[in-house]
């Protein structure tokens, strides 16, 4: 099969399947961003005084045609400084789709 039609058939299964992806989706997103949360917490951090440092965005593919874009969201806590990773959205056909919600842990960088 080529890149072109994987890409048609991806399009094609989302279209027909939208109402029970959408759905499996946001659930699996929500579990994943809830273990984000308490990621950050176990190490002390109370997310609602946090302050935004910066983020940093880097691009790569695994296939001909779709773009993955990862993202690194910095902040600071209690003079610390952490990040995030997401992966967060994939490109196909010059379309911007918004993957499943996925993260590393919450790092500190100092």
């Amino acid at each position: 099969m080529t890149d072109a039609q994987l890409k048609e058939r991806f399009l094609m299964i989302i279209n027909q399947n939208w109402g029970s992806f959408s759905k499996d989706f946001v659930d699996k997103s929500s579990v994943n961003f809830d273990k984000t949360i308490l990621d950050g917490e176990a190490k002390g951090i109370v997310w609602s005084d946090i302050s935004f440092d910066r983020i940093e965005t880097s691009l790569s593919s695994d296939m001909a045609g779709v773009t993955d874009i990862k993202l690194k969201y910095y902040f600071k806590y209690n003079k610390t400084s952490y990040y995030v990773t997401f992966k967060t959205v994939n490109t196909v056909k010059a379309k911007a789709f918004i993957s499943l919600f996925k993260s590393g842990y919450v790092n500190s960088i100092n």
